[in-house]
């Protein structure tokens, strides 16, 4: 997982930026797949508001180099620390304070409620002066700042282990509690603009809430080419009426590739649990995002049946 660092400084600090300063000192942590961004990458003709706002959206860490300069910005202190302490309270990012100079960060809330290095009280550049005591503080924040990193990727790998356990709940109810019909018909005739495979299901989810109906039909077109269409239609159980109302997703796909052996097979003998599981889950509620594209769609559903 490659891990986003925003560099958020004040322009007058920028000589910390230098090849032969901190983020200098820094920069070989980039051959351990993360990435340092910061305003001077910013291309000309780019809105740079936009753009330093969508870098902040990304970014698993950010790295704030404090001064009096820094928290007396506007931007600096307002826009972009803002944005910092909405994601660490939204999604855990984290911000990684270090002091260059004397401020008044005793008077600021983000900063009296974190860790930040140096500590007690000390500044770069007045307690590090001396090249050798400087780098060696170099040293311990690229040190700390690994330990940041290594933080990020270890809540990733337990939030996608949650997620997948999650999602293996959703796949395997008890089969007594899938309620559902199914019925098929097949023609064997491949002449032109004849139905070569017509197989439909009829299912209820375990909580009785959602019923999904879905066709998949192999269609012989009258120039000769095969064409499979997926339809798919999601009904929720009206909670007072106790009725499944008009589908709230009404989908047809026409699916420009052939299905693998192993989806047709699994169509013709029945939908499956990971099918039950794709209607329960995450997807069927993207189906229902006006947002999401036909075309995303298609991929979702097509996903579902080569699994």
């Amino acid at each position: 997982m490659k891990v986003k660092i925003f560099v958020s400084y004040c322009h007058q600090d920028e000589a910390y930026l230098a090849e032969d300063s901190l983020l200098g000192f820094l920069k070989g942590l980039e051959r351990e797949d993360l990435e340092f961004w910061w305003d001077g990458r910013i291309a000309v003709g780019v809105a740079w508001d936009e753009q330093i706002k969508a870098r902040i959206s990304e970014s698993q860490v950010a790295l704030v180099l404090v001064s009096q300069a820094f928290l007396d910005s506007e931007y600096c202190s307002n826009v972009e620390i803002g944005e910092f302490l909405r994601l660490n309270k939204d999604r855990g990012l984290i911000i990684f304070p270090v002091i260059l100079s004397a401020c008044e960060w005793s008077r600021t809330n983000w900063l009296q409620a974190r860790q930040f290095i140096p500590v007690g009280g000390e500044t770069i550049e007045e307690q590090y002066t001396d090249p050798g005591r400087r780098k060696r503080l170099f040293l311990e924040i690229r040190q700390e700042l690994r330990d940041c990193v290594e933080r990020v990727r270890s809540a990733a790998t337990v939030r996608e282990t949650q997620a997948l356990d999650k999602l293996e709940e959703r796949r395997l109810p008890p089969v007594s509690s899938t309620v559902g019909s199914r019925s098929e018909g097949a023609v064997r005739d491949p002449a032109p603009g004849r139905t070569l495979i017509h197989v439909q299901f009829t299912l209820i989810t375990p909580d009785g809430l959602r019923r999904i109906a879905f066709e998949l039909k192999k269609d012989a077109e009258d120039d000769g080419s095969v064409r499979w269409r997926i339809l798919f239609q999601l009904f929720e159980r009206d909670g007072k009426a106790g009725e499944f109302g008009d589908a709230i997703v009404d989908l047809v796909v026409d699916v420009d590739s052939e299905l693998s052996p192993k989806a047709q097979a699994m169509a013709m003998n029945g939908m499956t649990l990971p099918q039950a599981a794709f209607a329960m889950g995450p997807a069927a509620d993207a189906a229902k995002d006006s947002n999401v594209s036909d075309r995303a769609k298609q991929a979702m559903i097509q996903s579902t049946l080569n699994e």
